[in-house]
């Protein structure tokens, strides 16, 4: 049995996979990004704290539907 040996790319492929490449990043969109990181974060931290105040130790009601709508809106943000 003979081995078959293909030498490069077929031009076809080579332009197909252009969507595979990622966006270039400068350093203001990686600025951006990290603000965006941060400010997740520090929603992430002041729902858990929250939630804390709301939940533990307190009888279900209302807080409950408080905690829902901070968990929404934070979602929604």
């Amino acid at each position: 049995m003979q081995t078959r040996q293909f030498r490069g790319v077929p031009l076809r492929m080579q332009q197909d996979g252009w969507w595979l490449d990622a966006p270039r990043q400068t350093p203001q969109n990686r600025q951006i990004q990290r603000r965006r990181d941060g400010l997740k974060l520090s929603l992430l931290i002041a729902l858990i704290a929250c939630a804390d105040l709301l939940v533990w130790d307190v009888a279900p009601g209302l807080s409950l539907a408080v905690l829902g709508a901070m968990i929404v809106a934070a979602e929604l943000a």
